[in-house]
């Protein structure tokens, strides 16, 4: 699969890709990575990653259970540590080696299973227009990666987002239905609520709940749930879970969403929804409103009428979506919520990640946010071919042209001021300068090397 994805400035490039059956050998590269990174140009950190990234293509078409390796740095001698840790991962585990931190990626026999969930907790008309603008830009960034989820869930609002990716509602249409939810949901609350994340289960927060009348709002996951009611409700249970040992996150909502209090929402609901024209869902979405796979036979207007004052079943949709295939590789928050990403993972023990916000719909390979998205994409199995990420604009590197940056043999000429490195070869990967490369070297002691070296000095 493809990325398609923008490069800025000539600057130290994101991620840093591996792919292969061998983890020792993988290890052995990293090691090499390590030491040569905080001695390596800006360009040559370039070449670095898109010669890296090109081995991995190969590596990944290997066959069996292939690791895949990403690094997502934000300078070089991160970069090197980042390095350090794979190799160690890989020597101690081998094959079974695991790895989901932000800059670190590391997976065995990744294929590519997506899970999608479309954030929705927001109050006024604008905040509804602008996450679901958010969430669709989302979309075309997956799309332009070449990201095809298998499944989605959307949670509160988002439900109407993931009937947009299911190809059962127009985008157009979508703008309009939300628009008109903002307004209805502040026009129809009564009075001043709030609402509040606690780490516990399902029992203990109904214990949490009676003393003060709250109710259960989300329910999350094992250890994660919401809860909805008046301000004073809220500030006593927070207070409760506290001396309890319970942790508790107030909110930032001035309604009791998804509770009994907002009943006064559904009629004037079903009236704006009156005559949309839903479409039977063409893609596998998972409904937080019901728990289960989203249906032909399924009254969308009524529900979603409804929706306000019913409890979000996301622990519940979540594994459903999941449950999809033998494994699901990496949960991919489409909008501007790293809480739910969080929650999502800890809901289903798979990587989740929030997708950032991009101009054009594009991931940039200066940002650290994006690389580290990417980063995980790759380690995911959804994405393989990271050079339209790579690629720099105004470049002299043709393809088929790129010089060589880990070599067996010393260059000549080497620069008496630049620290000696550990050099490898990559032609057992079938890279550049192996079988099919072009043998080709960098200049340590041109200009440009030096120039960039002291950038980072």
């Amino acid at each position: 699969m493809g990325l398609a994805l923008s490069a800025g400035v000539l600057a130290p490039p994101g991620v840093f890709v591996l792919g292969g059956g061998n983890a020792r050998a993988l290890a052995d590269r990293l090691d090499v990575i390590a030491a040569s990174a905080p001695v390596l140009s800006f360009a040559e950190l370039w070449e670095l990653a898109r010669e890296l990234a090109a081995g991995a293509v190969r590596g990944c078409d290997e066959g069996g259970s292939v690791l895949r390796v990403a690094l997502a740095p934000a300078t070089p001698q991160q970069l090197a540590g980042q390095a350090r840790q794979a190799a160690r991962r890989l020597r101690a585990d081998g094959s079974a080696a695991m790895a989901a931190e932000p800059g670190v990626r590391i997976s065995a026999g990744a294929a590519g299973n997506v899970v999608l969930v479309f954030p929705g907790l927001v109050e006024s008309a604008a905040a509804h227009s602008a996450l679901l603008a958010a969430s669709l830009a989302g979309l075309r960034t997956l799309e332009l990666a070449g990201v095809r989820p298998g499944a989605a869930v959307g949670y509160s609002l988002g439900e109407i987002t993931g009937l947009v990716w299911a190809g059962s509602l127009p985008a157009a249409e979508a703008a309009r239905l939300v628009a008109q939810r903002g307004q209805i949901l502040l026009g129809c609350s009564s009075g001043p609520a709030a609402m509040a994340r606690i780490g516990a289960d399902a029992r203990v927060a109904r214990a949490l709940c009676a003393p003060d009348r709250l109710h259960i709002a989300a329910y999350e996951g094992p250890r994660a749930q919401v809860l909805a009611g008046s301000i004073a409700g809220i500030r006593d249970m927070v207070r409760r879970a506290g001396a309890a040992g319970v942790a508790a996150e107030v909110l930032g909502v001035a309604s009791a969403q998804h509770s009994p209090a907002m009943a006064r929402c559904t009629a004037p609901l079903r009236s704006v929804l009156a005559g949309t024209p839903f479409a039977p869902p063409q893609r596998r979405l998972i409904s937080t409103i019901t728990g289960r796979l989203a249906s032909p036979d399924d009254d969308i207007a009524d529900l979603l009428a409804r929706q306000l004052s019913l409890p979000v079943l996301f622990a519940q949709a979540l594994m459903a979506a999941t449950e999809q295939s033998e494994r699901t590789d990496l949960i991919v928050t489409a909008g501007p919520d790293d809480g739910l990403a969080i929650v999502a993972a800890g809901c289903s023990g798979v990587p989740a990640i929030a997708l950032p916000v991009t101009r054009g719909g594009t991931l940039d390979a200066n940002s650290v946010i994006s690389a580290q998205a990417v980063a995980a994409l790759f380690a995911a199995g959804a994405v393989t071919d990271l050079s339209p990420f790579l690629a720099v604009p105004g470049s002299t590197l043709a393809a088929g042209t790129m010089p060589r940056m880990l070599d067996t043999e010393p260059h000549p000429g080497p620069d008496p001021e630049r620290p000696s490195v550990p050099l490898l070869s990559l032609a057992d990967s079938g890279g550049p300068g192996g079988p099919g490369g072009n043998g080709g070297t960098v200049d340590h002691g041109s200009d440009r090397s030096t120039t960039a070296r002291s950038e980072y000095k």
